[in-house]
């Protein structure tokens, strides 16, 4: 007896044992679960945390930049009084008002508090904003950071009875003394719609702290807290002391709900972005798992519990069987589990038909389940290792007894079956094997499947077996319905999250801005792109007339195309350019019966590109037409300007009539004319020789001042403002002497009645963005601004300013390529030139240079000398044109030379294979035949090496010049020449 309540004893120890070791299992199970719940949690508010930080830099940071670009327009404009600047600094905030949906208005204050300046509508009663701390904290401090306010109610205009954010900067004046301070009032309302756009639960919250621990905003609205100083509390001063990104868990000091928070901090402005979600909503869904995880615990619990109750009746009868029995219930209360935590439904077969076996001492178990009522869904035997052949004893999944068994749902207990083991392997286990089967039944009363166990150890399976491997189904039933409800679960869940992934790619892959109006023209839909090209939100536009929040619309063919379309049921597709966006957009309407539907698309870059094509074309028509009458042209020009200064020479000594002599200087000017008029058109179609060189920007511009000075009027002050350390430029000094002698010329002629006129040199650095924008290369360059304070240009005049033959000057004053050339020389020098101009402002054209390296080139004083530079060289002169050569060798001759003529390549190589004297080879570039001169140069220089070479041309696409450039080494006299030009070219190249 005293064994017996022994036995007892410590078969409730095993039971509590097993008990505690399930409910262990189940407690690891449910923190592993908490801890990835509270995991995901945190994910879930990092990236909401980034992306309100992301919103509030974005917003802070736009307005910021904008109050910016106040400051500076008030620092260049301090000069002037406040009066005098008000229409053009209300015009600035209108403007950027208008631009900004996140603000009810932009103002200025000036340094004594007063209201000077304000993008609000006109003749609205003034107020006295001096006492607002934002302007005391512009006022005592110092640089222009941006000044973050505290919420609080706005009392005029927009912003009348609505919740405000000020933010501002200081403004100083052009000697850095306090002017007073610009701001802008951000609405509340319009951060809350992102806030609330946040999906947190319904007891998270959301929101933006200042450094100080003031609260700027929460969702959910707490009017009584917004603008509250927090730094008492323990929870928000850990957040405010910790790094710029972090996460926190603890009681919120607004409404005592204690939450998970992640935060960031705003790169700029330090302001801290947080989001929670609370504690409780987080783990929800834990303690129903904790509940159910728990009632399957309980079950399996209960499952050894009744065992042990069965084996403590039967322990004083079967005390040796007992023994084996325990030893077998230890083990599958081990495994037991693992068939709870199954991943898939093969493995919890597998582990259950294991169990089974050892369970009621069999050597061969197996477990099958069902898909409906005629499908199988799955079968898995395990084998006692000593079986030599395979699973016989139990029955297969199609077997129509284990159908029997599903469908009548009772257990299944046959004495034989089957034709057993070969005799001659194990001839003790030849006879017909027995079999229990028992029907897994889940809770809804459906037959899931069948646990079986063949061939009994000890021949033949008992009452108790048949009811351990029942209450064993229970359990396995348990097990398989927590397995599919968390398959099912997981499914779920996938399905969601593809089914939200699908729908974001699909919004986000539409590139176009798309709207739906319905029959009244009213808004009903914006998708995100739509609200950006707008302006406006989805809020502010649902439900309002399309004609009243864009009436400039009406004025368009928008409004035609729209009418079109709703009256004839048919699609339509147009483009046009909308003055209120500054922008192109392809615009296309499809009608339908709730209204029309109507999807819009920049194509700013599409037509600009289109511009800057035909502008290519253009460029190259007019190259490849002055190209193809330079030679030619500039032969002549060379040959009557050559007369022409012989014969006003000959007038002079001759004592000629002063009409004579003014009739032949007439000429010549008009041959002047001609040869600038053919120099502008290659410059601006980018086909002049160009011979770059490292040149000092500032002592070229020094050199030209007596020759600005001369040719603007007195009532014009010119000012030169050198920068600091003004790198070297690569560009052909001559042309660029003449580049500013034009601007200055402009200038000049821009202020007929006096007036300012500076120029000014700097370095800059070109970025991508400027580049991509601007048709320049990223990299460094040389800038020359020339400003006047003229008349300015209209739009219109500015669009056009670079086209050749363009001109604003009356008749006779100009030929319209003085601008064209600039630019022209700036863009095959590589570099590019912009204008800024605003009418009664003025004007400024800026030149970009790229910089260069090595030794600068200085230009020389320019002197004027009587004596013409001479000599008595022998000069060969090989030029086919008879005219120039006649006039060239003559010229030549009246300068001292011995001059030798050839009208071919071939003569002249003759003349140098011969004995006579040669200095010096003047050729023209162009030569009859396939010999340039360049290849008799070549040609020359290999009979001999002594001789120096000098190329005369008045064409640019030829041998010695390429990509606009002369090639190394090489010396060219362009035509027309005169005189004093060639003999100082020839003396140079004889003496160097």
């Amino acid at each position: 007896m005293l064994e017996a309540v022994s036995m007892r004893g410590w078969w409730i120890g095993v039971n509590v044992a097993i008990s505690l070791l399930i409910a262990g299992i189940i407690a690891f199970q449910a923190l592993v679960d908490r801890r990835l719940l509270i995991d995901a949690a945190f994910r879930e508010t990092d990236n909401l945390a980034s992306a309100l930080a992301e919103e509030t830099q974005h917003l802070f940071g736009g307005i910021g930049l904008a109050l910016l670009t106040i400051a500076d327009e008030v620092r260049s404009g301090s000069a002037a009084p406040w009066a005098m600047r008000a229409r053009a600094t209300e015009e600035l905030l209108y403007a950027l008002q208008a631009a900004s949906p996140s603000t009810y208005s932009y103002y200025i204050l000036d340094e004594e508090g007063r209201l000077v300046a304000t993008s609000r509508t006109p003749n609205l009663q003034p107020v006295d904003p001096s006492d607002l701390p934002e302007f005391a904290a512009a006022r005592d401090g110092s640089g222009q950071a941006l000044i973050i306010g505290t919420p609080r109610w706005g009392h005029v205009g927009p912003a009348d009875g609505k919740w405000i954010i000020n933010l501002a900067r200081r403004l100083v004046d052009a000697e850095g003394n306090f002017a007073g301070m610009a701001a802008a009032s951000v609405s509340v309302s319009y951060m809350r719609s992102f806030f609330d756009a946040l999906r947190v639960g319904d007891h998270g919250s959301i929101g933006l702290l200042k450094s100080d621990g003031t609260l700027l905003l929460r969702s959910p609205f707490i009017e009584d807290h917004i603008g509250r100083k927090f730094d008492d509390s323990r929870f928000i001063a850990d957040i405010l002391e910790r790094g710029p990104n972090g996460q926190s868990e603890g009681v919120s000091p607004a409404d005592g709900i204690r939450r998970l928070v992640s935060f960031r901090r705003t790169d700029a402005q330090g302001i801290v972005a947080f989001v929670g979600l609370a504690e409780r909503e987080v783990l929800a869904r834990w303690w129903n798992n904790i509940a159910f995880q728990g009632a399957i615990g309980l079950l399996t619990i209960l499952v050894f519990v009744s065992a042990s109750v069965v084996i403590a009746v039967l322990v004083d009868r079967q005390r040796r069987a007992e023994a084996d029995r325990t030893t077998r219930l230890k083990l599958v209360a081990n495994e037991a589990g693992h068939l709870v935590a199954a991943p898939d439904v093969e493995t919890l077969l597998a582990q259950a038909g294991s169990i089974a076996r050892r369970l009621v001492g069999a050597r061969q178990g197996a477990a099958v389940s069902f898909n409906g009522s005629d499908g199988i869904g799955c079968f898995k035997a395990d084998l006692d290792p000593a079986l030599v052949t395979g699973p016989d004893a139990v029955l297969p999944a199609s077997d129509p007894r284990l159908l029997t068994v599903r469908d009548e749902k009772r257990v299944l207990l046959l004495d034989g079956h089957g034709a057993g083991v070969a005799a001659e392997t194990d001839p003790e286990r030849s006879w017909p094997k027995r079999l229990l089967a028992v029907p897994v039944v889940t809770s809804n009363g459906q037959c899931r499947g069948v646990i079986q166990a063949g061939d009994p150890l000890n021949g033949k399976f008992t009452e108790f077996d048949v009811h351990e491997l029942v209450q064993f189904a229970s359990v396995m039933a348990a097990s398989l319905e927590a397995l599919e409800a968390r398959l099912a679960l997981a499914e779920a869940l996938s399905a969601a999250n593809a089914e939200r992934n699908d729908k974001a790619f699909i919004l986000s892959s539409i590139s176009d801005a798309m709207y739906l109006l319905d029959r009244d023209w009213n808004f009903t839909y914006l998708n995100a792109e739509a609200e950006r090209i707008l302006g406006r939100t989805s809020a502010q536009l649902v439900g309002h007339s399309f004609w009243e929040a864009f009436p400039a619309a009406s004025q368009t063919a928008i409004l035609d195309n729209y009418v079109k379309a709703r009256e004839t049921g048919e699609p339509v597709e147009f483009e046009l350019y909308y003055p209120d966006f500054k922008a192109w957009y392809a615009i296309r309407g499809f009608p339908h019966e709730k209204g029309l539907t109507s999807y819009l698309h920049d194509i700013s870059l599409r037509v600009e590109s289109e511009r800057r094509l035909r502008q290519a074309q253009k460029l190259d028509a007019i190259g490849q037409l002055t190209g193809g009458i330079a030679h030619d042209f500039n032969n002549l020009l060379t040959v009557i300007l050559g007369q022409e200064d012989a014969v006003i020479e000959y007038l002079k000594t001759s004592g000629a009539p002063a009409t004579i002599l003014r009739s032949a200087e007439t000429v010549q000017l008009a041959g002047e004319r001609a040869a600038e008029l053919t120099h502008r058109l290659l410059a601006y179609a980018r086909r002049q020789p160009l011979d770059p060189r490292p040149t000092d920007v500032n002592a070229l511009i020094r050199g030209l001042e007596l020759i600005l000075r001369r040719t603007v009027s007195e009532s014009v002050d010119i000012e030169i403002r050198e920068g600091e350390a003004t790198w070297q430029a690569s560009v052909d000094p001559g042309e660029l002497e003449n580049a500013v002698l034009n601007l200055v010329l402009n200038a000049r002629d821009a202020m007929s009645d006096g007036g300012r006129l500076t120029i000014e040199t700097g370095n800059i650095v070109v970025d991508t963005t400027y580049a991509a924008e601007n048709q320049i290369a990223v990299g460094p360059y040389v800038v020359i601004a020339v400003s006047d304070t003229g008349e300015g240009m209209p739009a219109d005049v500015l669009a056009s300013a670079f086209e050749p033959f363009f001109t604003t000057k009356r008749d006779g004053r100009g030929s319209g390529l003085g601008l064209s050339m600039v630019y022209g020389f700036a863009r095959q020098s590589g570099g590019q030139v912009k204008i800024y101009s605003e009418l009664g402002h003025g004007t400024t054209v800026r030149i970009y240079l790229p910089r260069a390296d090595g030794e600068a080139f200085v230009p020389e004083s320019v002197r004027p000398t009587e004596e013409l530079p001479r000599g008595d060289e022998t000069i060969l002169v090989l030029e086919d044109d008879d005219l120039v050569r006649s006039h060239t060798v003559a010229s030549l001759n009246s300068l001292g030379y011995t001059v030798l003529q050839a009208a071919l390549g071939s003569e002249a190589l003759d003349i140098l294979r011969g004995s006579a004297r040669v200095d010096l080879l003047l050729t023209d570039v162009v030569l009859p035949g396939t010999a340039s001169g360049r290849v008799i140069a070549a040609e020359a220089i290999s009979l001999r090496p002594a001789l120096r070479i000098l190329y005369m041309s008045g064409y640019t696409e030829n041998s010695i010049i390429h990509h606009g450039r002369l090639d190394p080494g090489v010396e060219l006299l362009s035509k027309p020449f005169r005189l004093g030009q060639l003999a100082s070219k020839i003396r140079y190249i004889l003496d160097n």
